[in-house]
């Protein structure tokens, strides 16, 4: 049976993958696939970060997946302030002890940067909202953006390229 939120009783979207993972990939909300069944990027946005991963020679399966919002963002801006709070002490629970976290979206720039992701593309973050984290932080775009006309998909790449040689400058996996 699939967890509820505790503020508006719809069912959650839980992190995937291995505890024990060094990687946390982070996204901003599950969308409709997602949704339904319960686990993260499974829809078309997760099958472009899992095409896009191979590409840059990164496992997807050997990440760490989870959401800011475990599930759709309220449209409701009241609502969404009341409720971030829970979201976002969740989504801190999985950073700890990991040793690289990408950020995927804008959201998650403004939320944790108070700047854009194309400023941010390919440079290693250090916010000091993170520092206590002791983890390697990069941002890209929101995968589901390279769903659409005009996509950015150069600019994906190479943030996402960037995080993965770095993993690997540092040894993560």
């Amino acid at each position: 049976m699939r967890e509820e939120c505790p503020h508006c009783g719809r069912k959650l979207v839980s992190p995937c993958g291995s505890y024990e993972s060094p990687v946390l990939l982070i996204g901003e909300f599950p969308g409709v696939q997602e949704i339904k069944l319960g686990i993260p990027f499974v829809g078309a946005a997760g099958e472009v970060l899992k095409t896009e991963m191979a590409e840059v020679g990164f496992d997807y399966n050997s990440c760490r997946v989870t959401n800011l919002w475990l599930h759709a963002k309220p449209t409701d801006k009241e609502i969404a302030t009341k409720e971030l709070g829970w979201h976002a002490d969740r989504m801190y629970k999985e950073m700890k002890g990991r040793k690289a976290i990408l950020l995927m979206g804008s959201e998650l720039a403004t939320f944790f940067l108070h700047a854009s992701v194309m400023d941010n593309l390919g440079i290693i973050l250090t916010p000091k909202s993170l520092a206590k984290y002791k983890a390697l932080f990069m941002i890209t775009p929101n995968p589901a953006l390279l769903l659409q006309k005009g996509a950015v998909v150069g600019e994906f790449r190479f943030a996402l390229e960037s995080f993965v040689k770095e993993v690997k400058r540092r040894k993560i996996l």
